[in-house]
């Protein structure tokens, strides 16, 4: 996804391979593990993320429009629930973004791709760009993982993962700044070129488009994990999404028409984190987490319709597709009951 957060989510992936919890039932490094274990974990984070909307044209397979929606920062709070009994483990977490301004939203569209005299030649001359400011409306993140705890000594743990996520979203784009680009010659123009552009601009007041989106992705991994002497621990995870399923739903407020997509993917996600912590004693723990996750283009089937009538149709000229990736950095306090 091509935006300015991009480099620096590639760097921290270099060195965020991923943990999720300190594996249950570990006092500190003399302790023996116990064989029934139950906490609590409430815990804040900031994300950083983006996500893509594309549509295709169906002959071709050139980019015909591109919405980029920048969500950064988020500030979330959360809860988890962590369960074990003699090594395998469920844990449970939610947690949902608080609303506000959360970066911008990028319109492109490439016309010639479906109008002009030659798509071959022409399709790849962006006709159309604004930018507006981007607002999160809502946002839902439940996340369950389920694994096995081997114990390969007193420091180090070794733990296959399975998991399930659902993630909503909801945001709406407010004022426009750009131009659009006529038609001259059977063609396009460039839409910033001055001599063929019209310029595009309405206030903050405006909502110009909203996304609903809604996500569920399943996962398998493993997770390495360390105690440092009696108090500290790191640990690594890494996964990878066998399957993912999105649905997407935009209000173009302007043009009244909304867009329906429904798309899945195969192994097209990864995920990876680092976990540092401190238990400074058998109930209480600290943990600060870097988790870094991208979801490459998956695709699918786009519909149309009038807001008026709230029906969509199935598009017989254009597919869609969908990416997606964030940094997460969590900051997360334990108390263990058990």
């Amino acid at each position: 996804m091509k935006n300015k957060i991009e480099f620096f989510f590639a760097a921290v992936f270099f060195f965020s391979l991923g943990f999720q919890s300190f594996p249950q039932g570990v006092e500190n490094a003399e302790a023996k593990v116990k064989p029934f274990s139950i906490s609590v974990t409430p815990f804040f984070s900031v994300d950083f993320a983006g996500q893509g909307e594309y549509v295709h044209h169906k002959d071709s397979d050139m980019v015909w429009s591109y919405l980029n929606w920048e969500s950064y920062p988020l500030f979330n709070a959360g809860i988890g629930l962590d369960f074990s009994i003699f090594g395998v483990g469920v844990s449970a977490s939610v947690k949902g973004a608080f609303p506000g301004a959360c970066g911008k939203m990028e319109d492109s569209d490439w016309d010639n791709v479906h109008d002009s005299v030659d798509p071959g030649k022409y399709g790849g001359i962006k006709s159309r760009y604004t930018k507006s400011d981007n607002y999160l409306e809502s946002s839902l993140d439940v996340r369950t993982r389920i694994f096995y705890d081997f114990h390969i000594n007193k420091i180090f743990t070794l733990s296959p993962v399975i998991g399930f996520d659902f993630n909503h979203t909801a945001f709406v784009a407010r004022g426009l700044d750009g131009s659009y680009s006529k038609k001259i010659g059977g063609y396009y123009r460039q839409w910033d070129d001055p001599a063929y552009s019209s310029a595009q601009y309405k206030d903050s007041s405006v909502d110009v488009i909203t996304l609903v989106r809604n996500r569920f992705m399943t996962w398998f991994g493993f997770r390495w994990s360390v105690r440092m002497g009696k108090c500290f621990y790191t640990g690594v995870e890494w996964s990878m999404s066998p399957f993912c399923w999105m649905e997407s739903l935009d209000s173009h407020i302007l043009r009244s028409t909304l867009f329906y997509d429904l798309m899945q993917g195969f192994f097209q996600s990864v995920s990876a984190a680092f976990e540092i912590g401190w238990q400074f004693n058998s109930k209480n723990r600290l943990g600060f987490n870097v988790e870094y996750t991208y979801l490459g283009k998956i695709y699918g089937n786009t519909s149309s319709g009038a807001m008026y009538s709230k029906k969509v149709y199935p598009s017989s000229d254009s597919y869609a597709a969908a990416d997606y990736s964030s940094l997460s950095i969590t900051l997360s306090y334990t108390y263990i009951f058990l």
